[in-house]
């Protein structure tokens, strides 16, 4: 029980302060164990650390990429707006709860900003072959890859600022963030993603 309880305290001051503003003791005193139990469980707080991304960070996004393929495997075909409908539903109807969303996005978005050894974990057990499946998915229909990566990460930017800016989207549009108000989110995400797509496309032709 307490290495769970580390975990979960560890992850949640990690993102709110990250690695460098984060000490044992505060882990330890939050999370009612002594010092001892996390060179027991972990062996330093470099390791819990990772521990933290390797088992509460990347089951939940994997839980994310196996909900994209769910959502996709329902569609009659593989198309680019079924492909990008289903991966924005994943993160915003995915079965994780919002909280710890919140959580992930935070402790991400603290690595990006300075990366450790956990940047390097993350890229290459998650975002690399995921990034790669979509791309090889929506090359069949947009075969300039070059292109296409850029607007593969510019979708997935559009969905994680609808997901984690809700109190900006809510104020500029009027609207509370009910259901019908996120379908018509994800709904404009795919359709703009298209006409973005096709825009690319369409220019890259013309040169």
């Amino acid at each position: 029980m307490s290495r769970e309880k580390l975990l979960e305290v560890a992850e949640r001051l990690f993102a709110e302060k990250g690695y460098t503003g984060t000490t044992i003791r505060e882990i330890t005193r939050e999370a009612k164990c002594n010092i001892a139990s996390v060179n027991y469980h972990f062996g330093s707080k470099k390791n819990l650390y990772l521990t933290v991304f390797k088992e509460r960070f990347l089951p939940r996004a994997r839980l994310i990429r196996e909900t994209f393929y769910k959502l996709l495997k329902k569609e009659k075909e593989k198309t680019p707006e079924t492909v990008i409908r289903a991966f924005a539903k994943a993160f915003f109807l995915g079965p994780i709860p919002r909280e710890e969303r919140i959580i992930s996005h935070r402790l991400v978005a603290r690595e990006m900003n300075q990366p450790s050894e956990a940047f390097n974990l993350i890229l290459k057990e998650l975002f690399e072959p995921f990034f790669h499946e979509i791309i090889n998915i929506l090359s069949k229909f947009f075969p300039e890859k070059e292109k296409l990566r850029l607007a593969v990460l510019s979708i997935h930017a559009q969905v994680l600022y609808f997901n984690f800016n809700r109190l900006a989207v809510e104020h500029f549009c009027k609207r509370k963030f009910d259901e019908k108000f996120l379908n018509e989110v994800i709904e404009h995400i795919v359709k703009f993603s298209l006409e973005g797509i096709k825009g690319i496309q369409k220019n890259g032709m013309e040169n």
